[in-house]
């Protein structure tokens, strides 16, 4: 009977955890295709708010050096761009983990530890899924067009579109991960794409 229930557990993890990727799979499709961005990086001093302007390259061109191509580009197609490659990237991610999981599962050759470890490795996957998607909600809620939110472990990451950040909206995004991911503050980075 014990094993009944936990197959019956494991089922339901398994399911949800294929819900929330198909949705954010159906929410994510882009008309576009997909180009190669730059990297965001997310060094940080812990504690503190991070501000990030992700609309340069990180050159130090002026405005008069840029090309006429690069000066046509709207930097709102780089934030969509980057929003949707950062999303299928981390779904592709998810979906690998996620079958290793299932694979590793089946394997009539692991101990019952090993499977109550990868059960619970499905679990947090699932929960993390959950708990980002309904951050970002909340975030685009008040009032951002887009946001990424990444929670692994203790920490979280949060990548913001919008034309400026400033104390008090950074504020108001850590207040929404403390309160729904439990990440303390000074393991939040929140990163600004333009």
């Amino acid at each position: 009977m014990k094993a009944g229930k936990k197959q019956v557990i494991l089922g339901a993890l398994v399911l949800a955890l294929s819900v929330a990727v198909y949705l954010n799979w159906q929410f994510a499709k882009s008309g576009s295709d997909f180009t190669t961005t730059d990297s965001l990086s997310a060094s940080g001093n812990y504690g503190d708010a991070e501000y990030v302007n992700g609309s340069g390259d990180g050159s130090s061109k002026s405005d008069e050096e840029l090309g006429e191509k690069e000066e046509t580009s709207a930097p709102v197609e780089k934030g969509e761009e980057y929003f949707a490659e950062s999303r299928t990237n981390r779904q592709k991610s998810r979906d690998e983990a996620l079958d290793k999981l299932q694979k590793s599962l089946k394997d009539t050759t692991i101990s019952e530890e090993e499977k109550k470890s990868l059960t619970n490795s499905l679990s947090y996957m699932v929960k993390a899924v959950e708990t980002e998607g309904k951050i970002e909600s909340l975030i685009k809620a008040k009032g951002y067009s887009d946001c990424l939110v990444y929670i692994n472990n203790e920490k979280a990451d949060a990548v913001v579109k919008t034309d400026g950040l400033n104390e008090d909206t950074a504020n108001q995004i850590k207040e929404i991960i403390i309160r729904e991911a439990g990440v303390k503050a000074e393991n939040i980075t929140i990163t600004e794409v333009k």
